[in-house]
């Protein structure tokens, strides 16, 4: 009778599976047609499917569609799915490095960071001082305000890549500093989200341990890196590619799990592997496994956005919380399109190559949602606070190209209105 229950269970999974895959594929498309990163639909379709199905027939009907086995069982999939999908993102956005000018990069980069990270604080410190738990929550106050900086500093490096070759700029100059910037800001983000994570404790010599850890696994990474180098592994991983995916794969599976077991989350073995692997200037081959590998993690993680959207949800959020929402919007919106504006200006940019790249590093998507979730599996964010957020990051990364479209269009009506009104001068002095 077990395995006759077992085998139900794991054919309601495959259909569940399946049918979450459908809805993502479908509303990526839809995503496309409106302009969108497919990733924007993905998200969307993922997060509020479950709340639409408890919307639609209530909490029975929810249980009947995703039951608590199945569920579990989804979560898996979605796990494996982020952990492969992280590999493939982390490895692109090293090997997309560019070695623009320093001196800019600097001034951009400290700008974009460091007035993101203030409204960030500034948002924590409203809900610190209101008091709410169901806001706030219960995480010690140094984790709480770190992890929230932080929240509002990241940009979304696959999905800015993705938007700037859409465009066609992205081996232009605003191109490649936007690139070099956002990557800067987000290897400083996952240290600091290691020591929020580590704050959350209440201990500092935990913080302190955990970020010991994570540098030393960072060492061990770079070494890796440097003997995967090597011709005689390189050659072996070009003669069995199909090995070398499965090897990597389950290698960043089995590091997920021993850093989560060491007390970070389990995204950073998975941050890890990524940076192991050698850059595709070193060798072609480890770039096609880490293809290989972050296509599989793309058709598997819309699952991860359907149970995360299920644990919100479910007994723990009741209605959205409209007002924090538009809050933490604009405070996201300012500090990242004012600190990219400062940020230009300081640079030689100008006021409007420094609003493009404002625009630009304003979008957030998946690496958001990896920091929220972090932040969320560890207890420093509530279920309403997870909720806003997420709804930030996707109102951000949705807004980047049609604000950088608008910023396009002025320019092209004043330069026009610029010549116009020149026309009659030149015209009198013939």
């Amino acid at each position: 009778m077990s395995s006759l229950n077992d085998g139900v269970t794991a054919v309601h999974l495959v259909l569940a599976v399946g049918a979450i895959l459908l809805i993502a594929q479908v509303a990526g498309r839809l995503a496309v047609a409106l302009l969108q990163p497919r990733v924007i639909g993905e998200i969307v379709a993922g997060v509020f499917l479950a709340p639409a199905i408890l919307w639609a027939g209530g909490p029975g009907l929810l249980k009947a569609v995703l039951p608590d086995d199945v569920l579990h069982g989804a979560k898996l999939v979605g796990h494996v799915g982020l952990v492969l999908f992280v590999v493939g993102i982390v490895h692109e956005a090293r090997s997309g490095w560019s070695r623009s000018r320093g001196r800019q990069v600097g001034w951009i980069t400290a700008w974009a960071f460091l007035l993101a990270a203030v409204s960030g604080v500034v948002l924590a410190m409203w809900l610190h001082l209101d008091g709410n738990p169901m806001l706030r929550g219960e995480a010690p106050t140094p984790a709480f305000l770190l992890l929230m900086a932080v929240a509002l500093s990241v940009t979304a490096v696959p999905v800015l890549a993705r938007i700037l070759r859409d465009r066609g700029i992205l081996g232009t100059p605003i191109g490649k500093l936007a690139m070099t910037a956002a990557i800067a800001i987000d290897v400083a983000a996952w240290f600091l989200l290691a020591l929020a994570i580590g704050l959350s404790s209440g201990n500092a010599g935990h913080a302190l341990a955990l970020l010991g850890v994570l540098t030393a696994c960072c060492v061990g990474a770079f070494l890796v890196s440097r003997i995967l180098r090597a011709e005689r592994i390189t050659g072996a991983c070009d003669r069995a590619p199909r090995f070398a995916t499965v090897t990597v794969a389950v290698g960043a599976f089995a590091a997920s799990m021993l850093l989560k077991d060491l007390g970070l989350t389990d995204i950073f073995g998975a941050v890890l592997v990524g940076l192991a692997l050698p850059a595709r200037e070193s060798s072609e081959v480890w770039d096609h496994v880490t293809e290989k590998i972050r296509g599989f993690g793309v058709r598997l993680v819309p699952v991860f956005f359907v149970v995360t959207g299920a644990n919100i949800f479910v007994d723990k959020v009741e209605a959205a919380p409209w007002g924090l929402i538009v809050a933490t919007i604009f405070l996201a919106v300012l500090g990242k399109v004012g600190g990219g504006l400062l940020g230009g200006m300081a640079a030689g940019l100008g006021w409007q190559g420094g609003l493009r790249l404002g625009i630009l590093m304003n979008t957030r998507g998946l690496t958001e949602l990896l920091v929220l979730h972090a932040g969320y599996t560890a207890g420093i964010l509530s279920p309403m606070l997870y909720l806003a957020l997420v709804v930030m990051a996707v109102v951000t990364t949705g807004m980047t190209g049609p604000l950088y479209s608008l910023v396009d269009w002025l320019t092209r009506w004043r330069t026009a209105a610029s010549s116009t009104a020149a026309a009659p001068t030149l015209k009198g002095a013939e």
